[in-house]
């Protein structure tokens, strides 16, 4: 009896290292090495949202990489000076933002303002904007 079981515990360890060896054919539509171009794939728009400011104090307007940064996270910095048509009255303003950082809370989590700014530190450091 305890042979019968040995045999067929043996028998079945070597159907199952068989099954392991045994490698799927070759075919035009498989690669052991696949090169995937990030770059040629589809990717999902990302609705842009802006924050509006009137002065450009920790904004690095113009700079690409702080551009980058803040596209990826969905939102961009909109400079309008004070009087302009999206900026007449403070409180327009203050509810604009208030949506688009709500937007932004569900977007890329609670703390997605904190991120931002030491990406934008980290961006102004490596264009030797820093100082301190």
């Amino acid at each position: 009896m305890l042979a019968i079981r040995l045999i067929v515990v043996l028998g079945m360890s070597c159907l199952f290292a068989l099954a392991a060896w045994a490698q799927p054919p070759a075919t035009n539509m498989t690669s052991k090495n696949p090169e995937i171009d990030i770059r040629d794939s589809p990717t999902k728009r990302k609705t842009v949202l802006f924050l509006v400011r009137s002065n450009t104090s920790k904004t690095m307007y113009g700079n690409p990489c702080v551009q980058e940064v803040t596209r990826k996270m969905g939102f961009e910095y909109l400079v309008v000076p004070k009087g302009q048509a999206l900026n007449r009255n403070g409180f327009s303003r203050t509810m604009h933002n208030g949506a688009v950082s709500l937007a932004l809370f569900f977007r890329n989590g609670p703390l997605w303002k904190l991120r931002a700014r030491h990406k934008i530190k980290k961006c102004r450091q490596k264009s030797a904007d820093f100082m301190g």
